[in-house]
């Protein structure tokens, strides 16, 4: 999710819950945030800037959010999460394709 706080500027947030049952040891919801300056030329169209904007900020953010959530699990005396890389681009692109 991102919204334009002042434009060039995006707040991007990304959450993720982890919660693996009544049983668990714990359960996790983790948001973060960041905020990006997006300059783009005048003449790109609304969608591009869009898809721009979602693809490169949530690549961005996305190890911050593995690494968060792998040292808080460490941390707390449990078996730590350890959530795999993944190609965000590729994943928005298949998600657009269908």
């Amino acid at each position: 999710m991102y919204e334009s706080v002042d434009e060039p500027i995006y707040k991007v947030t990304i959450s993720i819950n982890i919660d693996n049952g009544p049983e668990a040891d714990f359960k996790l919801y983790v948001k973060l945030s960041g905020f990006f300056e997006v300059n783009v030329k005048s003449d790109i169209d609304q969608r591009t800037k869009e898809m721009l904007i979602k693809k490169n900020t949530l690549a961005i953010l996305f190890p911050y959010l593995r690494s968060l959530i792998t040292t808080i699990t460490a941390n707390a005396g449990v078996k730590p999460i350890i959530l795999p890389p993944i190609n965000i681009n590729a994943l928005l692109e298949e998600k657009e394709r269908g």
